[in-house]
């Protein structure tokens, strides 16, 4: 069986001209051609298909039957490699345009300042837009450029980049702990006070885990603030317990401002995770701050926030 021959590509797209423009004198004004050359084009496209495309007068052009049909489905052929020719132009070009970001509150405040400070400096055609959220965006959505978020990657689909591990802790200071007493127990905390970091109204609950036990609690907030800076602050000045980033705390911990309590139910690490939505070629905008991102996170390494490769892949799908 013989495979039929396709027809070029240009050729379809002179074609697609000319019943757009509504004839060869206006196409011809259009394209920068001259009104022969391009009817002749068109005249070896309908012989190489065997069938006559368009009806010619001295005053106009109309479409055959058959070439109204082939007109439908050859203008979709020439849109689409229009497209796929702009997504290779796009992804090989400079970075530029709005960099449009989703992050956590903690990411933002604890973790991206440098990343942002570098990439804004690299590439001064980009700025950069910046949304905090704790909840997964919608992919196929198409608001934002990246997401950050901290927990379980999404599994289905390209465009996921592990950035790290990390594992939040609970903390006092000592002068607290011998004023209170340290919590035995992670129900132990609703008699004491605590230092909540909240960015949304509503109730908060801390997870605690201990062998196959999991546990949440929803401690009494002395102070509720969606600052980690100023949750910090006012634990080591013995306003009650509050939850931080195992990294952000350990400074502190080593000096002796601060002490971890219910170490043995502390919850198990989460991951890092970039997601960049969408299914088409990336942006170098996009690129540039995924490598950039990559490179500032795998100089991070610490006990609390260790490069990907050091740690097995989560299994559920979901998200934090």
């Amino acid at each position: 069986m013989t495979t039929p021959t396709l027809p070029p590509l240009d050729e379809l797209g002179l074609f697609v001209a000319v019943v757009e423009a509504g004839g060869f004198t206006a196409a011809a004004r259009s394209l920068g051609w001259q009104k022969a050359t391009l009817s002749r084009r068109v005249r070896d496209l309908e012989e190489q298909l065997g069938a006559r495309l368009l009806h010619r007068t001295t005053r106009a052009v109309h479409l055959t039957e058959l070439g109204t049909a082939y007109y439908e489905h050859a203008s979709r052929v020439v849109s689409e490699a229009r497209r796929a020719a702009s997504i290779v132009r796009q992804a090989s070009g400079e970075p530029a345009g709005v960099l449009r970001l989703s992050a956590t509150q903690l990411v933002v405040e604890l973790m991206l300042g440098p990343t942002l400070v570098a990439y804004l400096a690299a590439h001064p055609k980009v700025t950069v837009d910046i949304d905090i959220s704790s909840h997964l965006v919608d992919a196929p959505a198409g608001a934002f450029d990246v997401v950050i978020r901290s927990g379980t990657p999404p599994e289905a689909g390209a465009g996921v980049t592990l950035l790290g591990w990390g594992r939040d802790g609970y903390y006092a200071s000592p002068s607290y702990l011998r004023a209170r007493g340290a919590p035995r127990t992670p129900r132990a905390l609703e008699t004491h006070d605590a230092v909540v970091i909240a960015s949304a109204p509503g109730p908060v609950t801390w997870p605690f885990a201990r062998g196959g036990r999991r546990v949440r609690v929803a401690p009494p907030a002395r102070l509720r603030t969606p600052s980690y800076a100023l949750a910090r602050e006012a634990a080591v000045g013995g306003l009650g317990v509050t939850r931080l980033p195992a990294f952000y705390a350990e400074g502190n911990v080593r000096r002796g401002a601060l002490a971890p309590v219910l170490e043995s139910w502390t919850p198990p690490e989460t991951a890092l995770f970039a997601l960049v939505p969408g299914g088409e070629a990336v942006a170098p905008k996009v690129r540039a701050f995924l490598a950039l991102l990559g490179e500032h996170f795998k100089l991070r390494p610490s006990p609390t926030l260790g490069p990907p490769e050091t740690r097995p892949r989560p299994k559920r799908p979901g998200a934090g």
